[in-house]
This record gives C-alpha cells, structure tokens and sequence, in this order.
C-alpha cells in the first residue's frame, strides 16, 4: 500500500484560509459606484441691509435675504428682524420675498419655516394659498402654489408656515438573491460619495397670493426664526413635489 504523507496545518495557516473564504464570501460582496449621504443643516433667514424692510435693501442694492447656521441674535422688541412686503395682488421681483444662499453636499429635501405678518387681521380659519419657487443652480425645479391653514403665533401677530419640498434626491440600494447590495441606484442632487463636497447656488421665493389683503414676510428675530432645513429627519405635513422628482 502507498504510503500517504500527512500535512499538518499550524493555526496561521488556518487564520489565513479563513480570510480567504471571507473575501470571495458572496455576504461581504463590495460594488462600484457612489455611495450618498445626505448631511442634515438649519439655516436661518437675515437682513441684507440697514433697512428693516427688505425691499428697500433690494431696490438699494440688489441683494437677496442671506442665510446661515447662526440663529436670529435677538427679539424684534430689541429691535431685531425685518421682512419683505408682499402685496397681495401682485407677484413677481420684488413683489415676493427673495432668498438666496448655499448648501454644500448631497441634497434630498428641505423644509421650510416661514413667518409672515399679516396686514389684516389673523383669523385661524382662513386657508392661505403660498407660492414657492426654488431654483437650484441655476435650474428652476419648482414654482407652485399650495393651500394650507398656518399656525397662529402665540402673540397673534404672525402666521408660521412649514412646506416641505421632498424628491430633490435619492438613492436605493440594488440587491442580489442573498440580499447583498450589489449596486446604488441614485437621481436628482444625489451626486457624490459620502456627504459630498459641491457648493449648490440656492434661491427661494415666497409670495402671498391673497387677492384681498397683503402681508410681510419677517425674519431674524428670536420669535420669527424663518429659513430652512436641509435634509431634515421627517417632513412637515404640508408638501410641495419638485417639476421633475428624483426618482429611485
């Protein structure tokens, strides 16, 4: 009879087999392609100018309200804030309240917070009819209006809007029979791996389209904290769906 050599295998070798079966194990299958993230972000509306009406700082200069992370600095009783008269009758320019700012990364939905002060009187029964446009770089994804019945300040003197505008991005995980993502399937401001680095150049508009009495829309004080979050963790209930939704 053939005598069979006998192999022994040390513990290294077996650590390195296991390994081995690890990497072409079917469970720890790895794909190409970008992986998003979407980065969550509050931003808050400010004063683009020494006027406490917008309007005029636009007509002076040009400018837009800005935005950023730092809350409004203190209450419209100190003197804080300031707002876009909007007539109710007209729309368009400087007929609207005018916002431009950034957003660097992926981007999936926003929610806005907006407050306006009415120049007839607050009745909590009125539904009001809101027209947003939002242009992303360049690109106009929305200009529609929407019917909603705000919250009344506690003061009563303001109205508080919240609108989401969902679908600006997504992406969904493609899986294989074992359930192993084998790809990522993404659209709209869903571009870039991880959080993404690119700068979007944002504008907001907002317009009261009443036919029967003005408002103004007010910011930068600790009572009226209007602007906006990027990516937030749920939507408010109020939704506005972009021209052309991302779609996964």
């Amino acid at each position: 009879m053939r005598n069979r050599a006998r192999t022994v295998i040390g513990p290294a070798a077996i650590a390195v087999m296991a390994l081995s079966v690890l990497i072409v194990s079917p469970a720890s299958a790895t794909h190409g392609g970008i992986h998003p993230t979407f980065r969550p972000e509050q931003v808050y509306f400010h004063c683009a100018g020494p006027a406490k009406v917008e309007n005029a700082n636009f007509q002076a200069t040009g400018a837009l309200s800005p935005w950023n992370t730092t809350p409004p600095a203190g209450s419209y009783q100190a003197g804080n804030g300031c707002g876009w008269l909007d007539p109710g009758h007209t729309e368009g320019g400087i007929n609207d309240a005018n916002y431009a700012g950034t957003f660097t990364g992926n981007l999936k939905s926003i929610t806005i917070e907006a407050h306006n002060l009415l120049l007839s009187q607050v009745d909590a029964n009125n539904i009001r009819r809101i027209t947003i446009g939002l242009t992303i770089d360049g690109e106009p994804l929305l200009y529609n209006f929407v019917d909603m019945t705000p919250e009344i300040s506690s003061t009563g003197l303001t109205e508080k809007f919240l609108i989401s505008i969902p679908n600006l991005g997504c992406t969904k995980d493609v899986l294989d029979a074992n359930g192993n993502v084998v790809n990522v399937l993404t659209d709209g401001l869903a571009t870039e791996d991880g959080d993404g680095s690119a700068v979007h150049q944002i504008t907001l508009t907002l317009d009261s389209t009443y036919s029967d009495r003005g408002g103004a829309w007010v910011q930068d004080a600790t009572e009226i904290p209007s602007g906006i979050t990027f990516n937030p963790s749920s939507l408010a209930q109020v939704k506005l769906t972009p021209d052309d939704p991302a779609i996964c």
